[in-house]
């Protein structure tokens, strides 16, 4: 079976996440490669059925070692990994 955005539906309280690449701004927050070994920025890609916080297309903040990567692949020199982590390990939710 093919593991990708489509096809991984988080359950419960869980939050599917894709980080954005390091040097992605949100607000007046950047963050840069120093910063990333702590911290990064993520989409929200699906959410389970209890999630009430957040919603598809959210741009989160959450500690880097948080949750289960789901999947990693190499795209161009950016990898593109996908994070399911429950609704509580979410940081802060960056307002548009």
């Amino acid at each position: 079976m093919n593991v990708n955005r489509e096809t991984v539906i988080p359950m419960g309280d869980r939050v599917l996440v894709e980080w954005l690449p390091v040097e992605e701004k949100a607000g007046r927050i950047i963050l840069t490669e120093n910063t990333a070994q702590y911290t990064r920025l993520g989409k929200v890609i699906r959410c389970g059925e209890k999630v009430t916080l957040f919603k598809e297309g959210d741009v989160v903040l959450m500690d880097f070692y948080m949750g289960a990567t789901v999947h990693s692949h190499e795209l161009d020199l950016n990898k593109v990994i996908l994070k399911l982590v429950g609704e509580e390990q979410i940081l802060a939710k960056l307002e548009e």
